[in-house]
């Protein structure tokens, strides 16, 4: 089972991040569709990393640090902003992962708790699949 969600991971990020002549530009292949995202927990740097990577793609992620510095009582005017909000379940507090999964429940918005903190399982929770070009 983790040997698929890890090749569903790789495949993902293959292909947001494949920008090979023969294909459409990654910008182009994988467009985010002006879609807002609540990244909650993770590891500041990476933050930035995704950040970037979902503005390319026309996107928008807000982010909250799961209560370190950032208040937990922040989480429901966020969520309420939000299309889809991601937790990564290794990087992330139990307490703030119950303030998440309230306030969703209150806005109706999805939640979906990510493998990892990595840039790979946030590309294939958020990146809708590219279809297979048509012979």
């Amino acid at each position: 089972m983790r040997a698929r969600a890890l090749e569903a991971e790789v495949t993902a990020l293959e292909a947001a991040l494949d920008s090979g002549e023969a294909a459409p530009s990654a910008a182009e292949a994988v467009s985010l569709a002006e879609r807002t995202f609540l990244y909650v927990g993770g590891r500041p740097r990476q933050v930035a990393n995704l950040r970037r990577l979902t503005a390319e793609r026309g996107g928008r992620l807000l982010s909250h640090d799961g209560g370190i510095e950032d208040s937990l009582s922040l989480l429901p005017g966020l969520v309420g902003q939000s299309d889809l909000v991601l937790f990564p379940v290794e990087c992330v507090s139990h307490e703030a992962t119950a303030w998440v999964r309230r306030a969703c429940e209150a806005c109706g918005t999805p939640f979906r708790p990510l493998r990892s903190a990595s840039l790979a399982s946030y590309v294939q929770a958020v990146m809708p699949p590219v279809s297979a070009p048509l012979a």
